[in-house]
């Protein structure tokens, strides 16, 4: 209705600006062969803080639970250094003409489950 009325970019614009967006920045994390958010900056120092999010992990259902990570990453710039951008700045200038996604491989997007061997394995005494 706002476009109707000239007060507003069509839905087919957003569309296309948001799956240009995707798009690269899923080339980007194919280019540095890491996940990470685009806008950390190159040559900082940077530390994370990594927790478990449990929401009432005595439930006996997976349906009444939820367990995840949190990771937060933090930069420490400085006078001297406040690291080099990395996003790309030309989103907007050529929106994409597709609607579909990019896709990652599934080493980026599936974690596999680790198992321990229970043979050969030592534990401390104590």
């Amino acid at each position: 209705m706002l476009f109707d009325l000239g007060l507003s970019i069509s839905y087919d614009r957003v569309m296309a600006i948001s799956t240009s967006m995707g798009n690269r920045v899923c080339e980007q994390y194919h280019r540095d062969e890491v996940v990470c958010p685009p806008n950390l900056r190159e040559g900082l120092f940077t530390t994370a803080a990594v927790d478990n999010i449990d929401h009432n992990p005595s439930s006996t259902t997976a349906t009444d639970s939820f367990h995840g990570t949190g990771i937060s990453l933090f930069q420490h710039p400085s006078l001297q250094n406040n690291g080099t951008d990395r996003r790309e700045h030309s989103v907007l200038e050529q929106p994409s003409t597709t609607t579909t996604l990019s896709e990652l491989p599934e080493s980026y997007t599936c974690v596999r489950p680790l198992v321990l061997p229970r043979e050969g394995s030592s534990t401390p005494k104590g």
